[in-house]
C-alpha cells in the first residue's frame, strides 16, 4: 500500500483534516507503519497539485485546511484533423 492510495481512500469516504488522515492510516496498518505528519501533508500537497484532491480552509483556523476528493477532471480530447 503507497501513502498517496492510502489518503485518497480515506478521503473518498469524506473530508477529513491531515492529522485525521495520519490516524486513520496508523490505524489501518496496527501502528505497524508509523507514518510521520510531514510526509502527508507533503503527500496532500502533491495530490492537491494534481488535482485529485481539493481542500478547503474557510471558518477554520488558520494553517488549517480539511481535504476531499476533487470531483473527477473531464478528459480533454484531442481532435485531429
Amino acid at each position: 500500500m503507497s501513502v498517496r492510495h492510502a489518503l485518497l481512500a480515506f478521503l473518498s469516504e469524506g473530508p477529513k483534516y491531515g492529522l485525521q488522515l495520519r490516524q486513520e492510516f496508523e490505524k489501518s496498518t496496527g501502528d505497524v507503519w508509523p507514518l510521520n505528519v510531514g510526509q502527508v501533508y507533503t503527500t496532500l500537497q502533491r495530490l492537491e497539485r494534481d488535482e485529485l484532491i481539493e481542500s478547503d480552509d474557510r471558518g477554520r483556523k488558520p494553517g488549517r485546511k480539511r481535504c476531499s476528493v476533487s470531483p473527477r477532471p473531464v478528459a480533454k480530447s484531442s481532435t485531429r484533423g
